[in-house]
């Protein structure tokens, strides 16, 4: 959400997240090891979820996975397309994967498997996302 606030809105925008020294794969690591688990830590200070995590963080990474997570289910043809055009060139050239991107939402549209009209993962690509004060 940082990132969005700060102006992110292209794919090319959010590449600092998959970097190899990224920290957000960390932090997010550590805020579920708090959430869910107790633990000694440090000088013998025990970790208790409860009284770590409040209820605004609880609301947060709640608000947080329901952007992520895909209001459908997703078919075995889908997977079979990802793999198809992602799977020769990830975590190789940036431009080929963005490339292999637009392909496979082309060949969803074809399939049916995604919604009529102008590329999305394209637009996503090229233009970015439009945000709203909403989504903030």
């Amino acid at each position: 959400m940082d990132m969005v606030k700060a102006g992110a809105r292209k794919l090319d925008d959010f590449l600092p997240m998959f970097k190899e020294y990224a920290e957000h794969p960390y932090i997010l690591d550590n805020l579920k090891q708090i959430s869910f688990y107790t633990d000694c830590l440090g000088n013998a200070h025990w970790s208790i979820p409860d009284e770590v995590i409040d209820e605004g963080i609880a609301n947060m990474v709640i608000y947080l996975a329901k952007i992520f997570v895909s209001k459908k289910e997703v078919t075995e043809k889908e997977i079979e397309l990802w793999i198809k055009h992602l799977g020769p060139v990830w975590k190789k050239d940036i431009r080929w994967m963005e490339q292999a991107l637009e392909n496979w939402y082309h060949e969803m549209q074809e399939c049916g498997l995604s919604s009529e009209g102008s590329n999305k993962m394209r637009n996503f690509i090229k233009t970015g996302i439009k945000i709203t004060t909403d989504t903030l």
